[in-house]
């Protein structure tokens, strides 16, 4: 499969504290895979819990929310 993401919105919706924030992401994917020649366009959402770890900031957790 070959999927190719494309951020269409992304928002700040929380921040616990100065090291730790919760982002709501949108995407949509181009999908090809072997069954299916055919390109097809999927919509993710996701809620992205951010860490800072050593001045970067990382995924700590990921959940599609529809």
């Amino acid at each position: 499969m070959v999927c190719t993401p494309k951020v269409i919105a992304a928002a700040l919706t929380g921040a616990a504290g100065p090291e730790t924030a919760t982002v709501l992401v949108a995407t949509d994917a181009r999908v090809k895979n072997t069954s299916s020649p055919k390109v097809r366009t999927v919509h993710y959402r996701v809620e992205v819990q951010m860490a800072l770890v050593r001045d970067v900031w990382k995924v700590a957790d990921l959940t599609f929310v529809g």
